[in-house]
């Protein structure tokens, strides 16, 4: 789903999206006011992108997020400038997501995710960012099958997260890879690989 160049979608009322990407490119801004639900059902995917600087996608009362649960998966990718606001999101229940940001000025606002829960057998969801981009995760205190990944000297901080673990027969990888690549846990108590869940 995309618009913009003076075009509009009128989405004043839709509240749920399934299995559906949103594009925004070119400095335009999309916004879904009545959105309080992204899923993801078996194997099918979607890919939401903001690509370039004032491209911006808003999801100002998106409340509660899920993925796919076999090989499908959300991709959420903030690129080049771009931004992805869901500011008021507090949980992710199942299935598979990924979130980028990559890029300077690149932003995805997640700032009230608490927790992140992937129950998917056949691959598991994934968070990174860096080179100039950044997710706000500021208020995430649980990381349940969520692979992390820091590469090219890049260092992703997560200021308040006290427990990683695993679901079931689904395990996260949590990896910095390169010369100066951190991944920082300040506050974390409590970490667990699937087989304890």
């Amino acid at each position: 789903m995309s618009w913009g160049d003076g075009g509009n979608v009128r989405v004043d009322s839709l509240e749920t999206l399934r299995g559906v990407g949103v594009q925004a490119r070119n400095g335009n801004v999309l916004t879904f006011p009545a959105l309080t639900q992204i899923s993801g059902g078996g194997d099918s995917s979607s890919s939401t992108v903001a690509d370039g600087v004032n491209s911006r996608i808003e999801f100002p009362v998106l409340a509660v997020m899920d993925g796919p649960d076999r090989h499908g998966e959300n991709s959420f990718q903030a690129l080049n400038g771009g931004v992805i606001s869901m500011p008021v999101l507090t949980v992710h229940t199942e299935g598979t997501t990924r979130i980028e940001a990559f890029g300077a000025g690149s932003e995805i606002d997640v700032s009230s995710l608490q927790s992140w829960t992937d129950n998917n057998r056949q691959r598991s969801s994934n968070l990174s960012w860096g080179d100039g981009g950044l997710v706000k995760v500021d208020s995430l205190q649980t990381l349940n099958s969520v692979s992390v990944t820091a590469t090219a000297g890049n260092v992703m901080t997560f200021p308040v997260l006290t427990r990683v673990g695993g679901v079931g027969d689904s395990t996260g990888i949590h990896m910095a890879d390169g010369e100066g690549s951190r991944l920082e846990y300040p506050c974390l108590l409590y970490t667990s690989d699937a087989a304890d869940e």
